[in-house]
């Protein structure tokens, strides 16, 4: 067999291996999905309803949102026919992601490294397609944040074409074509998610450095060779802002003006950002992969052949880590950006370094442990089964672990829900949440509400909470709401200082002084995991103006201006 046929058989396998493990995984479940594990969720459930009633109009609501949201319908829109096939539930969303989204990426990254590499071409000991395509599909880094509900990885699909297209294409080859390609690519990585625009930024820095080096490395016509990689690169990155703002004026001017840095300053941890950073990098990676893309970093600088190609994804890994590190700290979805550097280098590396055993056994034996331990990492980190089994890898492993979701008091969360939904059936009013944990917190009540069937009108009267202070401030229906859902102890998941939009009237509604004084307590409480105890209080009266003003100075006095 043809290693042609070889690569098509692994991706087809592939296909099917992924699709039977998210039908597992997500079928063990037993969870109520809020914030971003059910933002997309949501939206792609919301759009193959719109569709199938009203596509002309849907795809109106499609490119409105590309303009102005932060979150918008995009990534959603590409699944749509999968929830024509198969039903919009959870398993068909997953599913659809890693068909559509996960496996094409790990598609397109290996046939960039095998492009980089060149290999496949002069040595038949090991295949550089099927070696990066494991390495890709059995990194737990990638799965994870598609289990959790984020289809932020359709962005490495365009990466993947963007880098075939540079890569393939050195400065005297390129031409207008190219700079289109290339150009529109990026402004489609961003409209994907905001913050691939990072990895943006970091390709003209790549591609600045390494093009500049190159070209002086070359005295004789450096002049000529500076001048068409300045023309091709400046040309790249006019069509890509053209395109964005074309597509996306007001979210691009949004993003123009925005200081991220201040409002995600909650995201960010305490001690050095960058120090932070490599620590989340080793314990999401691993020891092995850690040291194997280290390794990979240091052969592909002393090796000539590789040596312009590691410069490149080199110096974008370095320019992402501290653009991003300045505005908050990586969170699992936040590594996509890193993924497709990881991936190619520890390919490469791996592949060379078998490919230099002249024993055929020993080789066989190496491709095989390799394999293995890939395995053996995705297992311990998917299944609770094999963590005894493997526990003499695990030091050598992920330190991540992730296993299906589970409440335990699913039927006290109905009790809580159905007394709301009792309470706000009798009126118009609103119920509102002091809460902000994955325990509990007002999107895990609103979709709560939607899961055990009442009327959706009832549950968009759960009004959105305030949950980080420098990005939300205090919300008005905090004021408004007849109804105070109040977790004890106090419900964070962030820094306390970070959200004293929930700890401040919370403080107000336990002792009752400022607008707790206008609330009282109604009979019963519920119980939830964690021994969180809840309990609802109605407001009695009007909110005096000077209670309310009295929460909102001392808020004032952590924020000087809000």
């Amino acid at each position: 067999m043809s290693f042609r046929n070889h690569n098509l058989l692994a991706t087809l396998a592939s296909l099917v291996g992924a699709n039977f493990f998210v039908y597992y995984f997500v079928n063990q479940e037993n969870y109520i999905y809020f914030w971003d594990y059910a933002n997309y969720w949501l939206k792609f459930k919301h759009l193959a309803a719109a569709v199938t009633n009203a596509p002309s109009a849907s795809l109106s609501e499609i490119f409105q949102s590309i303009r102005y949201d932060d979150y918008n319908l995009l990534q959603a829109a590409f699944l749509i026919p999968f929830s024509i096939l198969f039903g919009d539930d959870r398993v068909s969303f997953i599913s659809a992601t890693a068909t559509l989204y996960l496996v094409p990426s790990a598609v397109i990254i290996a046939i960039v490294t095998t492009q980089i590499r060149c290999g496949d071409l002069h040595h038949k000991r090991i295949n550089t397609f099927i070696v990066a395509l494991f390495s890709f599909l059995l990194l737990p880094a990638v799965f994870l944040p598609v289990l959790w509900g984020y289809p932020d990885i359709a962005g490495l699909v365009i990466i993947g074409f963007a880098l075939l297209s540079y890569f393939r294409h050195p400065p005297p080859k390129r031409n207008f074509k190219h700079i289109l390609i290339i150009g529109i690519s990026l402004a489609f990585l961003i409209l994907i998610r905001r913050w691939y625009a990072f990895w943006v930024v970091g390709f003209f820095g790549g591609a600045v450095i390494t093009e500049t080096i190159l070209a002086l490395c070359l005295p004789k016509e450096n002049g000529k060779a500076i001048w068409r990689s300045a023309a091709f690169l400046s040309g790249v990155g006019a069509t890509a802002v053209a395109s964005f703002f074309a597509v996306a004026t007001p979210i691009a001017i949004q993003m123009a003006t925005t200081n991220y840095a201040e409002i995600y300053s909650a995201y960010k941890g305490n001690g050095p950002a960058l120090v932070n950073a490599a620590k989340f990098l080793f314990s999401t990676l691993g020891p092995a992969t850690s040291f194997i893309f280290a390794l990979g970093i240091f052969y592909g600088f002393a090796n000539r052949r590789y040596r312009a190609c590691f410069l490149f994804l080199t110096t974008q890994f370095v320019v992402i880590l501290l653009l991003f590190t300045r505005v908050q700290d990586f969170g699992p979805h936040h590594v996509n950006l890193l993924i497709p550097t990881i991936v190619i280098v520890t390919s490469i590396f791996v592949v060379d370094a078998i490919q230099y055993i002249n024993c055929v056994a020993i080789r066989r034996v190496a491709a095989a442990g390799y394999f293995l331990t890939l395995a053996v990492q995705f297992a311990i980190v998917f299944f609770p089964a094999t963590a005894n089994i493997a526990s003499a890898a695990a030091p050598f492993l992920s330190r991540t672990r992730h296993y299906p979701l589970q409440r335990y008091d699913l039927d006290e969360l109905r009790k809580l829900v159905d007394t709301i939904a009792f309470h706000l059936n009798n009126n118009k009013d609103q119920a509102y949440v002091i809460a902000s944990s994955i325990i509990l917190n007002d999107d895990i009540l609103r979709n709560a509400c939607y899961q055990f069937g009442h009327p959706s009108d009832i549950c968009a009267r759960i009004s959105p909470s305030a949950h980080v202070d420098k990005r939300d401030g205090l919300s008005p229906s905090l004021f408004t709401a007849r109804y105070i859902i109040l977790a004890t102890p106090i419900q964070y998941h962030l820094r306390p200082e970070d959200q004293r939009v929930i700890a401040i009237p919370a403080e107000a509604i336990q002792t009752g002084r400022t607008i707790g004084a206008a609330f009282k307590a109604l009979p019963g409480d519920f119980h939830l995991d964690n021994d969180v105890r809840v309990v609802m209080y109605e407001k009695i009266r009007p909110i005096e103006p000077e209670e309310s003003q009295a929460v909102a100075n001392e808020f004032r006095k952590f924020y000087s201006i809000q």
